[in-house]
């Protein structure tokens, strides 16, 4: 459509996104992608490195791990739902605490007041 500017969700997430969605450390996924099919604990997400430096894990990758991951620990679909919560939690709080820290560092920028 003509003038229509809204964007399709977003199918590719970077590490730092695709690990809070996941609710696990991007360290974490960083140490993932180095696991083979052969490790005792399995592959990570699948993910595409686009350059040397920026690597994408699609979402509906990430949600079909996570449901394989969640089926072979036994973890019930509440838990499952209360660990999402929790990494959305996490994220907000995270978000309010960085605006809290720019807006700490501009107030001692102005002389402390």
């Amino acid at each position: 459509m003509k003038g229509d500017t809204t964007l399709p969700p977003r199918r590719a997430l970077r590490t730092t996104d695709a690990a809070r969605y996941l609710g696990v450390s991007a360290s974490l996924l960083r140490k993932m992608r180095g696991r083979g099919p052969d490790d005792p604990l399995g592959p990570g997400p699948v993910f595409r490195r686009l350059s040397r430096s920026l690597i994408v894990y699609d979402v509906r990758a990430l949600d079909e791990w996570f449901e394989q991951h969640r089926a072979a620990s036994g973890m019930t679909e509440s838990s499952s739902a209360q660990l999402r919560t929790a990494s959305e939690r996490t994220a907000t709080t995270e978000e309010s605490h960085r605006g809290a820290r720019s807006v700490g560092r501009r107030h001692s920028a102005a002389g402390g007041r």
